[in-house]
C-alpha cells in the first residue's frame, strides 16, 4: 500500500481503536486506554489533527502522553487493570466453562499481561 491508501487505512484503523476505547470505558471487563493509545499511534500516521485531539483531550490525553513519554502506567490504573483481568477471567470461567486447555491458555496470557502492566514505571 502506498500514499493515500495507506493513510486512509491508518485513519480507519484509528477510528476503530477510538470506538473500542469508548466501549472499553463503558464496559467493565474491557480496557479503554490501550485502544486510545493505539488510536493515537494510528492517527500519527494519518491525521495529525485527530492525534492532537487525543493528546490534548482532558480526560485521556494525560494517559496517552505519559505512555508515549515514559511507557508509564499510574499505580491506580495498574490495580484496576489487574483486578479487571482477574474479574474477567473469573466471569469467563463461570459463564463459559471453557475446556481445560483454553482456560489455562487464557490464564497464562492474563498472567503475562498482568506482569507486563505491573512491571511498567509508575511515574
Amino acid at each position: 500500500m502506498k500514499g493515500p491508501i495507506k493513510r486512509w487505512g491508518w485513519f480507519l484503523l484509528g477510528w476503530l481503536m477510538v470506538g473500542l476505547g469508548v466501549a472499553g470505558y463503558l464496559l467493565p471487563i474491557m480496557p479503554g486506554t490501550i485502544f486510545l493509545i493505539l488510536a493515537a499511534g494510528c492517527f500519527s500516521h494519518s491525521s495529525p489533527r485527530f492525534e492532537r485531539w487525543l493528546l490534548d483531550h482532558e480526560r485521556v490525553g494525560p494517559s496517552i502522553r505519559r505512555w508515549r513519554e515514559r511507557r508509564a502506567i499510574p499505580p491506580k490504573a495498574k490495580i484496576v487493570a489487574i483486578i479487571s483481568m482477574a474479574g474477567g477471567y473469573a466471569i469467563m470461567l463461570v459463564m463459559v466453562q471453557p475446556a481445560g486447555w483454553i482456560g489455562w491458555t487464557v490464564a497464562l496470557f492474563l498472567v503475562l499481561s498482568a506482569a507486563y502492566v505491573a512491571s511498567r514505571p509508575s511515574g
